[in-house]
């Protein structure tokens, strides 16, 4: 896969673990060209659907499970948008990157977490997400690295599409 951006990132955004993590993350349409976008609320940003690799899973695997439990979707992967990187000193995420066809939506099941942080799913044009996550304005640590990570997928993506 074609690398999209690589982030160097201060060590106090990944609270001092030491490791490799894998990840997946989505753009995935629906019939309308509307996309699913995650809103954090009680840290004020928009986030894409995706989290990481469990153990025992290939990547379209662990992109199918997390795009069900965050969007109450399943897709067809179409095209690989390509991976970024973002480290520091102690830790390293890689996220696979990708577009799909949304091909059915199901109930909506947020985790217990994600009903803690008060997850919204809002469906959203490419632009409109754009557009959303260049106006966050959160001051969290979490989103201080989601936003830019996520911005330069969505980027790439339009790009493709």
């Amino acid at each position: 896969m074609e690398l999209i951006k690589e982030f160097i990132l201060p060590n106090d955004l990944y609270w001092g673990k030491t490791q490799t993590r894998e990840a997946c993350r989505a753009i995935i349409f629906d019939e309308n060209n509307m996309i699913p976008l995650l809103f954090v609320a009680t840290e004020n940003y928009h986030k894409l659907p995706g989290w990481g690799i469990e153990t025992g899973e290939d990547k379209i695997m662990a992109l199918t499970r997390e795009l069900q439990e965050e969007t109450w979707c399943e897709a067809i992967i179409t095209k690989e948008i390509g991976i970024v990187i973002e480290s520091n000193s102690t830790w390293k995420q890689i996220s696979y990157c990708y577009i799909g066809t949304i091909t059915k939506k199901s109930e909506h099941n947020f985790t217990a977490e994600e009903k803690e942080k008060w997850y919204e799913l809002q469906r959203v044009s490419i632009d409109k997400a754009i557009e959303l996550i260049k106006l966050d304005i959160s001051g969290s640590e979490t989103s201080k690295r989601i936003l830019p990570r996520d911005l330069a997928i969505l980027e790439k993506a339009k790009e493709m599409i």
